[in-house]
Parts: C-alpha cells; structure tokens; sequence
C-alpha cells in the first residue's frame, strides 16, 4: 500500500477539468462529474484519516517516551544497582 500523492491527485482533477470543458466530449460530462466527486470525497477522508493517525502516531510516541523514561529507565537503574551490590555482572536489559 502507498500514498496517495496529492500532486497525482491534483493532475488527474485538472485533466478532468479540461476534458469537460472539451466541446466534443459532451457525452462524458456526467460521468466525469460522478467520477469528480468521487475523487474529491476519497481524497477528503484519506486526509481525514491521515489526520487521525497522525494524532494516534503522537499519543502512542507519549506514551512510547514516557514509559522508557519514567517506568523502565527507573527499573533498570535499580536492577543494575541492586546488581551491583550483589556482585553480579552488568548487562544491559534494553
């Protein structure tokens, strides 16, 4: 799965409007108006879409940071010094 390209997309909508304004392509002026909107709703809710990832992107990055930083960072600390005072070799958990 890719992208949509939003200059691919813009081409395709500006080669549309220039078939329609065509006088001897008359007979396709309806289904390219079907076709137009269609377009133009897809491309709406791809962007809808990406907007709601991109929220969901950062919520997960917080709480991707937060964890390392404030939950495992803490933990590990206290293991390798537990550890050291036990005597035990020094590995790296993460």
């Amino acid at each position: 799965m890719k992208a949509i390209n939003q200059r691919e997309h813009e081409l395709l909508f500006a080669a549309i409007k220039r078939i329609a304004m065509m006088g001897n392509c008359q007979e396709l002026v309806p289904l390219l108006d079907s076709e137009e909107r269609n377009l133009i709703a897809h491309f709406q809710e791809y962007r809808s879409l990406l907007a709601e990832l991109s929220v969901c992107i950062t919520a997960y990055e917080a709480i991707h940071h937060r964890l390392k930083v404030e939950v495992l960072g803490p933990a590990l600390r206290k293991a390798r010094k537990q550890n050291m005072l036990l005597g035990s070799s020094n590995v790296p958990l993460l």
